[in-house]
């Protein structure tokens, strides 16, 4: 089986406790992810592959407060395998990779004679200051998968 995805989603991962001044940002990516996939069986076992690609279009407070210069870039993959344990049923146990990497293009307020980042005194805020930052997520599962047998199937029992 071959497959080609396309989805909209929003991830988000959220730190509770500091509601009036962040000390961390809250993550809230918008997205499009387009993806490719394959499964394939060899006679009881199976195994299948899958990546994408998420184009994000919104990183929430991550632009509109931290960076707002910055861009995003994401990948995902996984892997699966599998046994047909009866006609419509297989054991199934795989590893998920998902990765965002962020270029912030800082472009800080810069004051002094050395000229480094400090409190804009018109604006009053600090210039944070980074090039990128990684989120990864890496994830697990095992489970059953039911499906229809499709026709030149054969019956195992």
């Amino acid at each position: 089986m071959l497959g080609l995805t396309g989805t909209y989603g929003q991830h988000t991962f959220e730190l509770l406790g500091d509601e009036q001044a962040p000390l961390i940002p809250d993550v809230k990516y918008s997205y499009v992810k387009v993806g490719l996939d394959g499964m394939f069986r060899f006679g009881d076992f199976l195994a299948g592959v899958r990546v994408g690609k998420r184009f994000v279009t919104d990183t929430g407070s991550l632009k509109s407060v931290w960076f707002p210069n910055v861009k995003t870039q994401s990948l995902e993959a996984g892997v699966t395998v599998g046994y047909r344990l009866v006609t419509m049923l297989d054991l199934v146990a795989g590893f998920d990779w998902l990765r965002y990497g962020f270029d912030f293009n800082p472009n800080p307020v810069r004051c002094g004679p050395n000229s480094s980042p400090c409190v804009d005194p018109k604006q009053d805020t600090t210039s944070y200051v980074a090039g990128g930052a990684v989120d990864q997520y890496i994830s697990g599962f095992i489970g059953f998968r039911f499906h229809v047998p499709g026709a030149g199937e054969g019956n195992p029992e």
